[in-house]
């Protein structure tokens, strides 16, 4: 298995949480969200899309109503995020980055906050792929970002 390791650090707040909506967390789930983003803005087709990522439908230019089309297929890449530290602890905010949050997401992962993202090959992958995935994987280290509010600048590292 080939597995590559990133360290990365927040520079504007994060506002990601789980299924506890009061708990600010960084999820594996968003970040192979993104990745699959970057992969099809890459130029990835669906194919390919599934080829990497698995899914539970078939190869999409078939017919919809062939039983083989329906295969579903397990994922070759998988994401963790592991170390995670924050630096203000995960709902404090200094006063002057108060104003972007509400009451409806008011909890946020402090700038400088650190976490390790894991991504590890499951399976043998086609060198033509793994070059797109590559370049999937530095758009979103370079230009990326997680959580909400990312347009206005937030989760950022």
């Amino acid at each position: 298995m080939n597995k590559q390791t990133y360290n990365l650090e927040f520079i504007t707040p994060c506002f990601c949480a789980g299924a506890d909506q009061g708990k600010a967390e960084i999820r594996p789930a968003s970040i192979r969200g993104e990745l699959r983003w970057w992969f099809r803005v890459l130029g990835g087709t669906p194919e390919q899309e599934r080829e990497l990522f698995g899914g539970v439908h078939g190869n999409y230019n078939e017919d919809p109503d062939s039983r083989t089309n329906n295969v579903p297929r397990a994922s070759s890449v998988i994401v963790r995020v592991s170390n995670g530290q924050s630096r203000q602890g995960a709902s404090g905010l200094p006063k002057d980055l108060t104003f972007f949050t509400n009451s409806r997401n008011g909890v946020a992962i402090a700038p400088g906050s650190t976490f390790t993202l894991h991504i590890t090959y499951r399976r043998t992958i086609d060198p033509p792929l793994v070059t797109l995935l590559d370049a999937a994987i530095d758009a979103f280290l370079q230009l990326g970002a997680i959580g909400l509010r990312t347009g206005r600048g937030c989760g950022a590292f």
